[in-house]
């Protein structure tokens, strides 16, 4: 199934796989050099398994809803379809719009007794809210923060 808009073409696919990360999808409007406006627009789901686009370590962008709906947290393994990016510069995720979502399996560690970093269910996006956006570096996000809520 193709579509395209602008010129750039996005991909419905299938996937699936095991949750390893959920982080917060955010999108920052940097205005001035210390003045920001971040909008919380759901969540980046990090999953190892298959798409078929053939990647085995992808990242699926989900709404708020559904995570409200599907109390999603890592080690769940889940299988749905999603659109590749229309925009590689804007889009973090490798994949969007994700629908058709099912829950194959929940994950049987208790993961609210796991000592820091925390990797329990993600909070809502008001919590995220209210706490304020936090500048990681890039390098220390992919070592120590990467599974963190």
């Amino acid at each position: 199934m193709n579509k395209r808009v602008y010129g750039n073409i996005s991909l419905k696919l299938n996937w699936q796989g095991e949750i390893v990360a959920i982080q917060p999808r955010t999108r920052v409007w940097r205005y001035l050099m210390d003045n920001r406006t971040h909008y919380h627009i759901g969540y980046n789901l990090f999953i190892v398994g298959d798409s078929s686009e053939g990647k085995n370590q992808f990242s699926v962008a989900i709404s708020e809803n559904q995570q409200v709906k599907g109390l999603f947290r890592i080690g769940d393994v889940l299988e749905g379809t999603a659109w590749t990016k229309q925009y590689k510069e804007r889009e973090f995720a490798d994949y969007y719009r994700a629908g058709s979502l099912k829950c194959l399996s929940r994950a049987v560690t208790n993961l609210e007794n796991i000592p820091p970093p925390w990797m329990t269910m993600p909070p809502s996006m008001q919590t995220y809210e209210e706490r304020g956006a936090r500048l990681l570096s890039k390098g220390l996000w992919e070592t120590k923060c990467y599974k963190c809520i």
